[in-house]
This record gives structure tokens, C-alpha cells and sequence, in this order.
């Protein structure tokens, strides 16, 4: 039988720690599953999953598929999906509890409202080219541009918006995310949000706002916070995107003009400056390690990308320190 080259991409997050996955018996296995994973309530935050999809997974609680994210935030613009908790299915993951999964899509010509997220997060553009701005200070802000292969940082509660700088092609991003305050979950907060997305002025009282905007009259507050409802992913004209990636001074949104960093924000795992660790006929893997791109130390992480001929595998291996997270990008 002759293949054809349709390659398969895999894309790694290698997380270390210091202990094993290797479980023969699980005892505890059917309390956890009946008792605990099976509940739904308020206690357990935004992402819940039902019992259908719960029996599914628990059939291989190390495979988790399409069904396995929810849906968090989305309009026509673009949406952004996170991956149940990795423990959710079976407590063997549980060291996994403080990692989640995000995955964001926009559309061309589409910019994010400005938000801020309680988690770390390591990201990875999957494809397309973008714009991602960070709000460090009081009138003063960083645009940095990003395209496919590009690995960034986020701190957690850093405001910032990402626009989709290109013509045709979606902006397609995959974080790994360690939330900082309840461990295993995190959210997004949008401050010039109103309706949709909702903004987190609206949990002050009218007086409370009216006091802190140098007494501007309360109605006219709270129908400044009530007037964005288009969702958190917006369209832009050609001179709005221009503006917002930092191409034009022109500041169309309000937002003071931008700088850039003498320092390289992005790594890119497809530095053709360096050789992929493994390559042969049969694929190709690209490996981006600390000692690269030094943002991976603190989080302790390496990050990797594979290729995969048609026909061939990765032979087998083992890792005792490390656990792979593994997402596939394309391909069977």
C-alpha cells in the first residue's frame, strides 16, 4: 500500500514534576466516579460537564476530545472554548488539577475587548497572524505581533486585547493556563464591557460608581456600562485594525499609542537559526526548552511540535519526571 504525505501535527506541553502516573488499581475508582465527578453544582464553577459526556470519558480518562470543552465566551466574531479539568474524569490526573486548557479563535479583521485573566498562561499560535497589546501602566501600552509557531507568556491579571491582523485567515491560540486564586478554575474580567460581555462595574452599586468617576451623574454610568452588548469579539474597518496592532498613531479606540519592547516578546518554535532535535523522512519535531525561551522556567514547562508522515509513528518512549500533555493540531 503506497501513502500519501498528509502529515500529522501533534503539539506537546511536557509539564515536569516528580512523581508517576503508574496506577494498577484504583480502588477509590467507582466513589469517584459515582460520588464526586457526577455532581454538578455551583461550588464547582463555570465549566461544568454533563453525565453523558462524564460516562464517555471515563471509558479513557487520559483522551479527552471535541465534546470535552465548553464553550465560555462566543459570537460570530470568534469564541473561546476551555477543556474540562483534567481530574474531572478520573483522580489519577489529579496532579494535573491547577493546568487547564483555553483555546481561542477570532476571526479575521476582529479584535478582543480588553480583559484580564486570574491565571498564568504559556500560549501557542496555532495559526494566523495577529497583534496582542498589554496595558502595563497608566498611558502606556506594548503591541507585540504574532504569527504561527510564535510561544508568549501572559501574566495573570495583565489587561490586554488580541486582534487579528489578517485579511482571510482565523487567529487560532492555545494556552496552558495555572490559575491563581481557586486552584483549577479561573475566569476572564472585561472592564468596557456592558450586557455581553458583562463588565465588572456592574457588581458597585450606582452610588459606589458615581462616587469613584468624580460624581458624573449615576444614570449616565449605568448606561455607559450597559451599552456594549455585541459580545467580547468585535469587526473592525482596515484603519481600526491598523490603529489597534500598533501600525497607526492614530488611536481610533481611545487607547494611548503604543511602544515597543527592545526585548523579544515571542519565541518562535520554527526558528529556522537552530536544527529540530529529531528529524528524518518520517517527520520532524521541534523542541523550545527554558534554556530558549526563558518565560518556560518559572512555569517549568517545555513545549514541542511533531510532524508525523503519513504511515509512520514516534517510537515508543518514557519519561518518569515529566507528564505530556498532548493536543492534536491536524491530521488522524
Amino acid at each position: 500500500m503506497t501513502f500519501r504525505k498528509l502529515p500529522f501535527f501533534v503539539f506537546f506541553f511536557l509539564v515536569s514534576a516528580t512523581f508517576s502516573l503508574a496506577y494498577e488499581n484504583d480502588p477509590q475508582r467507582d466513589e469517584y466516579e459515582g460520588q464526586e465527578w457526577g455532581r454538578q453544582s455551583e461550588e464547582e464553577g463555570p465549566y461544568l460537564f454533563n453525565q453523558e459526556k462524564l460516562s464517555k470519558h471515563l471509558e479513557n480518562p487520559y483522551l479527552f476530545k471535541q465534546e470535552n470543552f465548553s464553550t465560555h465566551l462566543k459570537t460570530q466574531q470568534g469564541n473561546l472554548q476551555v477543556l474540562q479539568k483534567f481530574d474531572q474524569g478520573s483522580h489519577l490526573l489529579r496532579i494535573l488539577d491547577n493546568y487547564r486548557i483555553e483555546y481561542l479563535e477570532i476571526n479575521p479583521n476582529t479584535f478582543t475587548l480588553p480583559n484580564h485573566w486570574d491565571a498564568d498562561s504559556i500560549c501557542f499560535v496555532l495559526s494566523g497572524q495577529g497583534a496582542i497589546t498589554l496595558l502595563q501602566q497608566e498611558n502606556n501600552k506594548e503591541t507585540h505581533n504574532l504569527e504561527r509557531g510564535d510561544i508568549f507568556s501572559i501574566r495573570a491579571n495583565t489587561i490586554l486585547f488580541v486582534v487579528n491582523t489578517d485579511n482571510n485567515e482565523k487567529f487560532r491560540v492555545v494556552k496552558l493556563c495555572q490559575p491563581v486564586n481557586v486552584p483549577g478554575q479561573f475566569d476572564g474580567f472585561f472592564s468596557t464591557g456592558g450586557r455581553n460581555p458583562e463588565t465588572f462595574y456592574s457588581i458597585f452599586s450606582k452610588d459606589i460608581l458615581q462616587a469613584a468617576f468624580n460624581d458624573v451623574e449615576g444614570e449616565q454610568i449605568m448606561g455607559l456600562f450597559q451599552a456594549q452588548d455585541k459580545g467580547p469579539y468585535v469587526e473592525a474597518s482596515q484603519e481600526q485594525i491598523k490603529a489597534l496592532s500598533g501600525e497607526s498613531s492614530d488611536d481610533q479606540q481611545g487607547i494611548p499609542e503604543s511602544s515597543q519592547s527592545n526585548k523579544p516578546y515571542a519565541y518562535n518554535i520554527f526558528n529556522t537559526e537552530r536544527p529540530s532535535t529529531v528529524s528524518n523522512k518520517y517527520g520532524k519535531r521541534y523542541i523550545v526548552s527554558p534554556d530558549d525561551y526563558k518565560q518556560l522556567e518559572e512555569a517549568d514547562i517545555q513545549i514541542s511540535y511533531t510532524n508525523i508522515t503519513r504511515g509512520a509513528m514516534v517510537g515508543p518512549y518514557y519519561n518518569s519526571k515529566s507528564i505530556q500533555i498532548c493536543m492534536v493540531v491536524n491530521g488522524n
